[in-house]
């Protein structure tokens, strides 16, 4: 994973940017493991991006299990 812009760099690099790199894989297998029939309640073509932000994503997922 690249360092963004937001995260700094050398002496200015954010302290907890260590942590928040692992973050997202160790949730999503968390949140596979305890909920193992979560899925999108909407078709893939329905789920609006928001890609004008600082941070690429999903501006929301509904999800259903």
């Amino acid at each position: 994973m690249a360092d963004t812009p937001a995260s700094g760099c050398g002496p200015h690099q954010c302290l907890g940017q260590p942590l928040a790199r692992p973050e997202p894989q160790i949730v999503n297998g968390t949140l596979h493991r305890r909920t193992p029939g979560l899925r999108p309640a909407v078709a893939c073509e329905e789920i609006e991006f928001v890609p004008d932000g600082t941070i690429y994503g999903v501006r929301a997922l509904p999800v259903t299990w």
